[in-house]
């Protein structure tokens, strides 16, 4: 299942190679978020200031059958 998500959270984890990092949207629940060349620096300027910035998403993504959101692709 697919459609538009719009979620805040936490970077605590970033692969500037693969280019995808974690999103904790609560304590219990990471979403893999894909990012754009363009996007490297918010995120890993996220990732060093996580304790007190948290950053926007909007994009596609898919979930799981269940109905949680798995990952942000586009």
């Amino acid at each position: 299942m697919s459609g538009q998500f719009d979620v805040c959270g936490e970077v605590l984890e970033a692969d500037v190679k693969q280019k995808r990092f974690q999103l904790w949207i609560d304590d219990t629940t990471p979403v893999t978020v894909m990012f754009s060349e363009q996007q490297e620096a918010e995120v890993t300027t996220a990732l060093k200031e996580h304790l007190s910035l948290r950053i926007q998403v909007k994009g596609q993504g898919e979930m799981s059958p269940q109905g949680k959101l798995l990952r942000i692709i586009q």
